[in-house]
């Protein structure tokens, strides 16, 4: 239900969420974000899942360099599927090392703001901050 202007806003006192809890929210939030960015046609899902060049396994900086240039996954449990990437974006923005910071394929979560409701002028600054998009037209 959106808010009146002019209405007022009951802000609520909680304990801060653990790291875990800011994974997890942080994981549907690219999530969420991918499918809009897919239904928009803003990027596109490679189907191609079984990708692999023919090069033998003991030629490890061979096998590396391959996926490297085909932007694949050379080794883990994603290995030959192509990564995800928008564009490279300096961390400059998000350079938190500790705290309630998560960080996630390129993604970070940064939850370790808190203001009380007598502080107007920073209660200001974070709903300036929140209320900004997601992701700039300029980046995609």
């Amino acid at each position: 239900m959106p808010v009146l202007q002019n209405e007022p806003v009951d802000f609520i006192a909680t304990t801060a969420p653990t790291l875990p809890e800011l994974d997890q929210v942080l994981a549907q939030i690219i999530k969420r974000l991918t499918k809009y960015l897919e239904r928009q046609k803003i990027i596109i899902k490679d189907n191609d899942q079984d990708f692999q060049l023919n090069i033998s396994e003991e030629d490890t900086f061979s096998r590396l360099q391959a996926s490297s240039v085909t932007y694949r996954f050379a080794i883990g449990p994603s290995k030959g599927k192509k990564a995800f990437a928008l564009k490279t974006v300096s961390d400059g923005d998000h350079n938190a090392k500790s705290g309630l910071v998560v960080k996630n394929s390129g993604f970070s979560l940064h939850a370790g703001v808190a203001t009380k409701a007598h502080e107007r002028d920073k209660l200001e600054k974070i709903c300036r901050y929140i209320a900004r998009p997601a992701v700039s037209e300029e980046r995609l």
